[in-house]
């Protein structure tokens, strides 16, 4: 009887470890998981930022380097004399 009762004991005892041990080990792969998440969501807004600003560095660059076109100055500089004329047409 003293040797069941111990037994009982003994396999108590390392099913109660052995129920910690398996939260322990849950726990720690949540956490691992999360872990990863966050990582991977840094990763990600850093990429599209990265991503956002070349994008606006290659469309600020053809605005900076663009020459307009002989049509589109004359187009202007008539537009220009036009409305800085005293004179009207109509008034000659």
């Amino acid at each position: 009887m003293v040797l069941n009762e111990r037994f009982n004991r003994l396999f108590a005892y390392f099913a109660l470890r052995f129920r910690f041990f398996e939260a322990i080990v849950g726990l720690v792969g949540i956490l691992f998981f999360a872990i990863i998440k966050l990582f991977y969501s840094i990763v990600i807004n850093r990429l599209m930022t990265n991503s956002l600003f070349f994008s606006w560095l290659r469309v600020s660059s053809h605005d900076m380097m663009s020459v307009p076109s002989e049509v589109s100055f004359d187009d202007s500089l008539v537009r220009m004399v036009v409305f800085s004329d005293s004179v009207k047409p109509c008034d000659s």
